[in-house]
């Protein structure tokens, strides 16, 4: 985990928020050395907790420029990486005030795309309840984790496992103890 790096980004009716690193820095500096990417050994959070509506669409965005700006800024550096693994935890609820309800579509197709080309993996957690098709569209079927009783720290656990391991899809599957889709 020593090479793994993570940003943690949190949307509720408090906005759209970074709780690692140096949130402090402009958000145009978040992707550099001491902004709000931390290396995954050295993460250290605060109590989350669910308030009020979910800007789950101005997260995402804002989840894939940041981690797009952080894989240029590492290129610039002569420094090489690997896919950005994207791990969101959600109800699969939109709430963005300042979006069309179905903004989400817009972020699902976004997220193909990044797919495609292989820049991005994507993987939803879904909370009990979860609107799981939006999630499913979001993540993909091998992507999306329905989550039946939620323990944050064993998510953690498996955020991490995931975040380090060569084929992070198997290291969910494994925990799980799924099979791979469609077998």
């Amino acid at each position: 985990l020593r090479d793994v790096e993570m940003a943690v980004i949190t949307f509720s009716g408090r906005g759209v928020r970074a709780v690692t690193g140096d949130a402090s820095r402009p958000r145009d500096q978040w992707h550099e050395d001491g902004g709000v990417f931390v290396r995954a050994a050295d993460l250290d959070l605060d109590d989350l907790e669910a308030f009020g509506t979910t800007p789950m669409v101005t997260a995402i965005n804002l989840a894939l420029d940041l981690a797009d700006a952080r894989a240029r800024y590492l290129a610039s550096q002569n420094l090489q990486t690997g896919q950005v693994r994207i791990l969101m935890f959600g109800d699969g609820g939109s709430y963005d005030k300042d979006l069309p309800i179905d903004a989400w579509r817009t972020a699902a197709r976004r997220i193909a795309a990044l797919r495609e080309q292989r820049r991005v993996q994507f993987f939803a957690f879904g909370a009990p309840g979860a609107d799981e098709s939006v999630l499913r569209a979001l993540a993909d079927d091998e992507g999306y984790v329905p989550l039946v009783d939620f323990d944050f720290e064993k998510l953690l656990e498996l955020i991490l496992r995931a975040s380090s391991a060569d084929d992070p899809f198997e290291a969910i599957r494994e925990q799980f103890g799924w099979e791979e889709p469609g077998i």
